[in-house]
């Protein structure tokens, strides 16, 4: 049995034409990177990579101590330039192959937690009513912002029946404040994290940067700060809050601890240098307990 299945579409960087850049990334390779360097060992990450770029990405999984990865090869590929959110452009490649059901072997699904982590749209809801039809995992969606539609990236925009089926199928939704308005139509994080819930997921996290994160189980709202730092965004830090949120949970934290670890990982996350470097845990912990300290229930 896994510790962690992850889902979700590598990216790479490009240099001009289709030439990779120095990194292959995307939510699903830090969350899984993130993941592994904290200790969960008992992993996969499985995702669709065109072969001009899989020698890079199986490189970069090495480096970024990821131990075990299903890599399902479609050959459809796009190169796209994508908004960030500091307002300036970047050059992308990814598969645009939509990961099918039972593209991967269905032992996976034994994994205690499943992370479901999309660039674009490559894991649809059929896809998501399968897994969790066919698992019983805790499963965590952090639903990604872009859909490519003729290899331009524009924001998520799901019709709320198609959005009810994703959120019944997930147990904890992941989400950035930023992200709201296209997800449910709301930039306030509270009504967000509340509609989210409303609408059938088990909880809702909803960040906001150096506001911290609105945790909503249906009952209670919590507030979960960030621990302050200096540089407060790094692409795909909502990655590597999931991937720590991940760890609580298979430490048998609860989820507002491990909202705080999520937290804290997220601050040790930005302020690393070395992408493939370590990541320090003792520092994790301190600070996920300066953070728990500083909890507010609503």
């Amino acid at each position: 049995m896994y510790d962690l299945l992850v889902v979700g579409n590598p990216v790479t960087l490009l240099r001009d034409g289709n030439e990779p850049g120095e990194v292959i990334l995307g939510p699903s390779v830090v969350s899984a990177s993130v993941a592994a360097r904290l200790g969960i060992s008992d992993m996969v990450l499985v995702g669709n990579i065109a072969e001009i770029w899989r020698d890079q990405l199986i490189e970069d999984l090495d480096r970024y101590s990821v131990p075990e990865h299903y890599l399902i090869g479609k050959e459809q590929n796009a190169a796209t330039t994508i908004p960030t959110p500091v307002g300036d452009t970047v050059q992308v490649g990814l598969s645009t192959e939509r990961i099918a059901i039972r593209d991967f072997p269905t032992e996976f699904l034994t994994a205690k937690y499943i992370i479901l982590a999309p660039f674009s749209d490559e894991i649809d809801v059929e896809l998501t009513e399968w897994i969790a039809s066919s698992s019983n995992a805790t499963i965590i969606w952090d639903p990604g912002l872009f859909r490519l539609r003729n290899n331009n990236a524009i924001p998520l925009m799901l019709n709320r029946v198609e959005l009810v089926r994703f959120l019944k199928s997930v147990d904890i939704v992941s989400i950035n404040a930023s992200e709201c308005d296209h997800f449910v139509g709301t930039s306030d994080p509270l009504v967000a994290a509340e509609l989210i819930v409303e609408w059938g997921a088990r909880s809702s996290i909803v960040t906001d940067g150096a506001q911290g994160s609105i945790l909503y189980d249906g009952t209670d709202f919590v507030r979960i700060p960030s621990y302050p730092i200096d540089n407060g965004w790094k692409c795909w830090t909502g990655a590597a809050f999931v991937a720590g949120l991940t760890r609580g949970l298979l430490q048998d934290e609860d989820l507002v601890s491990s909202t705080a670890m999520a937290s804290s990982v997220a601050s040790v996350y930005i302020e690393l240098d070395n992408r493939y470097g370590p990541l320090d845990t003792h520092k994790i912990t301190s600070r996920q307990h300066e953070i728990l300290e500083r909890v507010e229930y609503k």
